[in-house]
């Protein structure tokens, strides 16, 4: 099963901004990542993909 371990997110926290990526990935041969970001809202399951 592919995971990532000591996953380190680095940026200024505001949603214009860029960020760095790093982990540590186990689990097999690692072909193409994808890194996206979802958000949540308060009261609701839905998770919606940033763009």
């Amino acid at each position: 099963v592919p995971k990532i371990d000591k996953l380190e997110i680095e940026g200024r926290g505001y949603h214009t901004n860029l960020y760095a990526v790093r982990g540590v990935y186990s689990g097999g041969r690692e072909g193409n990542s994808r890194i996206q970001w979802l958000r949540s809202m308060v009261g609701s399951p839905d998770l919606i993909s940033i763009q």
